[in-house]
């Protein structure tokens, strides 16, 4: 829409001369000046339990796309446990935001290890400072430690690994034009024995 406008204001511009030209440098100053948002500076500090990881701690929320690690949304440490950003947003700007230590899989919860709605807060036009703490961490326990956990590479946090090794095996598989194909696979073992479950 301004886009339009201005084209037009040029258009007019170099169509007409005198008196009219400076009506239309004051309209567009005018309208240039109201159009600048007002940013208002926010400070962000949270105390945090142990993440149990090294990428630290960041915001994350509509206003970076629920990033979960984007550098600059990165927290610095201020103490032990205590991490701060400082952030501008346009006056009026509604914030849903998270603390994550830089995996969505280890989102803020609250102390009883419950997942939490999403932190929410108006941009005013004071700069403010909003003071936040992270009851707990998902998937870490009361100490620090990771909970369970199964994804490929990762296993831990469960009942003893039922095997500790790989065996491998090939075949042939022929295919519909009579072609062998020569085929290898891993089966789990344990102890060198194959495991009864794989």
């Amino acid at each position: 829409m301004h886009k339009q406008l201005f084209n037009r204001l040029v258009f007019i511009l170099l169509l007409k001369s005198g008196r009219f030209l400076k009506w239309v440098f004051v309209l567009l100053i005018f309208l240039s000046a109201n159009n600048q948002k007002v940013l208002t500076s926010i400070r962000f500090t949270v105390k945090v339990p142990p993440t149990g990881n090294t990428e630290g701690v960041f915001i994350s929320g509509n206003f970076n796309n629920w990033s979960p690690n984007h550098p600059a949304y990165k927290l610095s440490r201020v103490d032990e446990g205590e991490y701060a950003i400082q952030l501008e947003f346009p006056e009026g700007k509604k914030l849903e935001y998270k603390y994550v230590p830089g995996d969505w899989m280890f989102v803020e919860q609250d102390k009883a290890g419950q997942d939490i709605p999403n932190r929410q807060f108006t941009v005013g036009e004071e700069n403010t400072e909003i003071s936040d703490e992270v009851g707990s961490w998902k998937e870490l326990d009361a100490d620090g430690m990771m909970q369970a956990v199964s994804k490929p590479g990762q296993y831990r946090g469960y009942s003893e690994i039922p095997y500790n090794g790989w065996k491998r095996f090939s075949r042939y598989v022929e295919v519909r034009d009579g072609t062998r194909l020569a085929v290898d696979y891993l089966r789990p073992t344990r102890d060198g024995e194959l495991s009864p479950n794989a």
